[in-house]
Order: structure tokens, then sequence, then C-alpha cells
């Protein structure tokens, strides 16, 4: 008799099984992305909307709120919206804020090194929950700041599923 179950070999990532709407989170890269992950207890640390043609929307590292085709590396977990959203609302949200730098401070508020971010300026995670708040889904208590989320966030929610994901979390 084994005292320990063999864990199953990890499936590979397809990015056929994406769905226009899915979250897609992934592995920290940089030093701020191993912060992230190292604070949030989870090795993810970064959060893009899929919206098909391998294409994600988001707020990238040092680049800002932008459209960029979908980085198929470093996934580590894919979440299905488990609601009904009104995407076209969401796509309307991303066009007013295209263009949005990314906000470098809201990044050390989770490093505890500064108390806000920036106005007009956006980290994924924000950016992630207040497209989907304008889908008309609810990741989190509607009160919960936007600016005051981590990507790992997504994770929890009951709104999400878990359609794929690599390893296990902390």
């Amino acid at each position: 008799m084994r005292l320990f179950k063999k864990k199953p070999k990890p499936v590979p990532f397809d990015v056929d099984l994406l769905l226009p709407g899915d979250a897609i989170l992934y592995l920290p890269t940089s030093f701020f992305g191993y912060g992230i992950a190292i604070k949030t207890f989870t090795w993810r640390s970064h959060v893009e909307v899929y919206i098909g043609d391998k294409l994600s929307i988001a707020s990238r590292d040092g680049v800002g709120v932008g459209e960029y085709k979908l980085r198929e590396t470093d996934i580590g977990t894919v979440l299905r919206p488990t609601q009904e959203m009104n995407f076209k609302e969401g796509l309307r949200y991303f066009d007013s804020v295209e263009g949005e730098k990314y906000d470098m401070r809201a990044i050390m508020c989770f490093l505890m090194l500064a108390r806000s971010g920036e106005g007009k300026r956006q980290i994924c995670s924000e950016f992630a929950t207040n497209f989907y708040r304008k889908c008309g889904l609810t990741p989190f208590h509607e009160e919960w700041p936007a600016d005051r989320t981590p990507p790992s966030y997504f994770l929890a929610s009951p709104n999400f599923k878990v359609i794929w994901k690599k390893g296990e979390y902390f």
C-alpha cells in the first residue's frame, strides 16, 4: 500500500481552451512579480483578460492598458467567469482607458512602500476588476477598491472557475 499518492502529470496549456472573457493568471517573472507572489501567498502575480484571436487586454508592467498578443508562457491559471456578462460593455470600458500608463506606485502599495496609487494609471488586477465590473460581473464585493486587488484574489472569487492550472499554489 502506498502512503503517498503519485501526483498526476500536469496537462500542457492549450490556447484552444480559451474563450473570450477568460482571466489568465501568470506566474512571476520579475522582481516586482515575485514580491506580489510572496506577499499574496500564491505563485500568481499578473492577470489579463482574453478577448479572442490570441489577443488579451491588460495593464502590462511598465507599459499600461492595451491590447496585446497573448503571452503563452508562464501561464499559471486560467479562470472562466461563471456568470453571464455583457462583454461589449467591458470592451467599451477598455476603449475608454486604453493607453493609460501602468501604476508602479500602486505596486509599491502591495509591498507596503506607498499608501496609494496614482490617478489615471492602472495595475493589471485593477484593470481586470474594473473590466469585469463593467461587464456586469462582480468578481469581489462591489465596495472593495479595484486598486487594492491583487491578481490572486481572482482565484478566490466564487464567480470564476478554474479551467486550467499549472502546479500548486504556495
